[in-house]
């Protein structure tokens, strides 16, 4: 694993960085920016990275080297702002990316209540094509993915998710919105689900057992559902889209549901 650093700061502090270096920018403002990067290389064939950040952003991106490579902008707050410590490790075939502020508890209460002021690190994180990835990003911490294969698990509270997955997908955010392209290459069950709105789109010859349910509408873009049944203030619905496909859950408990197959046009 490799790492550096690098200190930004305020305008007002330029000619502290100049005297002093950037070290000594953290006693004179009560707000500085750093940005590490990271990186650790994996081996050829199956490969897992899990991604642990309650304290911001996690946007990931495909990338066509074997090696895990994580940019992190930290936002230190305060006259003695806590130390930021975001950590990669692992071994040939899987990776862990964690970040924290020292002193501070991992949890969204911890953040909610006072851990907030010490600042926020937004992590992007480039990753080999065919890796499994697990995201947890705490609060209110946005999930974003693009263009990358293999399972994938995200999980955040009330930041909203946008990816797109080649194979199983496990999504849930407590009451932000979900945005997701999924393949569904893989006979495990995928499971999507948010008090908020969730729009889902599949490639046309997307093979499913899909089963949604929503409280504020429910949506079929390029196909039927089998049934739709009323469930107190909800719908479930219920559709077979290909052969002998994989199981989908989508569930939506205060907002609406849109699934629409790829190339079909909004109504």
């Amino acid at each position: 694993m490799s790492q550096s650093r690098i200190c930004l700061l305020p305008a007002v502090c330029l000619l502290v960085l100049m005297v002093a270096g950037c070290a000594q920018t953290s006693r004179t403002t009560d707000a500085s920016i750093e940005r590490l990067q990271l990186s650790h290389p994996l081996a050829a064939g199956p490969a897992s990275i899990e991604i642990d950040n309650p304290w911001g952003d996690v946007y990931v991106r495909r990338s066509d080297s074997r090696e895990v490579f994580v940019h992190a902008v930290v936002q230190r707050l305060g006259a003695n702002p806590a130390e930021p410590r975001v950590s990669l490790d692992g071994d040939a075939h899987q990776a862990r990316i964690q970040a924290r502020f020292a002193g501070a508890g991992s949890d969204c209460h911890q953040r909610r209540h006072g851990g907030g002021r010490l600042g926020r690190a937004d992590l992007t994180v480039f990753v080999p094509v065919d890796v499994s990835l697990r995201i947890r990003s705490d609060c209110d911490g946005r999930i974003n993915t693009h263009h990358v294969q293999g399972d994938l698990e995200a999980r955040t509270d009330q930041g909203s998710i946008e990816v797109s997955a080649s194979g199983r997908a496990r999504l849930h955010s407590h009451s932000g919105s979900i945005r997701a392209f999924v393949e569904l290459d893989s006979a495990e069950p995928s499971q999507i689900g948010s008090d908020g709105s969730i729009v889902l789109t599949m490639p046309p010859a997307v093979r499913a057992d899909l089963r949604a349910r929503a409280c504020a509408g429910l949506r079929a873009r390029g196909f039927s559902w089998l049934s739709e049944t009323p469930r107190r203030e909800c719908v479930e619905g219920h559709a077979l889209l290909g052969d002998e496909g994989s199981s989908l859950r989508v569930d939506s408990r205060h907002s609406f549901v849109e699934i629409r197959l790829r190339g079909s046009a909004r109504q």
